[in-house]
């Protein structure tokens, strides 16, 4: 969905009435989502995601971004994680070394994650991936 130069939220209901900025899952089924233009942010406000159809034919979303924290108001989270999602379901989730004001870094690991994913040459397993969340870009 990302086009050169504009940059896009994804954001799908938790409640009816209710939105969320991570396309979460509520009763066991996809929540509806839309993508809307924004201007530049941090990672704090939005997650970066990139779908790769891996060799087998499954979908696997990849997701960069600050996670959510009850415990921490999203201001104060310096941490930014990398997960694969697919059928409904978290197949990896692991840190980064990314800071949240580094959206175009963010941008290029997913990227980098996606065409890994679709060429076989890496898994959908933390320790798949974790090698490129730790390098420093």
């Amino acid at each position: 969905m990302a086009r050169r130069g504009r940059h896009f939220l994804t954001i799908g209901a938790t409640r009816p009435g209710r939105m969320s900025q991570k396309g979460d899952l509520a009763s066991g089924g996809a929540i509806p989502r839309r993508s809307v233009a924004l201007g530049a942010m941090s990672l704090r406000g939005r997650t970066i995601e990139q779908t790769a159809t891996l060799p087998d034919g499954r979908h696997v979303t990849v997701h960069v971004g600050v996670p959510d924290d009850p415990y921490i108001p999203r201001g104060q989270l310096e941490t930014v994680d990398l997960e694969l999602h697919s059928g409904g379901g978290v197949l990896a989730a692991i840190n980064t070394v990314l800071d949240p004001d580094q959206e175009s870094e963010a941008l290029e690991l997913a990227r980098e994650i996606a065409r890994g994913l679709e060429s076989g040459g890496l898994q959908p397993t933390a320790s798949s991936i974790e090698p490129l969340a730790d390098t420093l870009r």
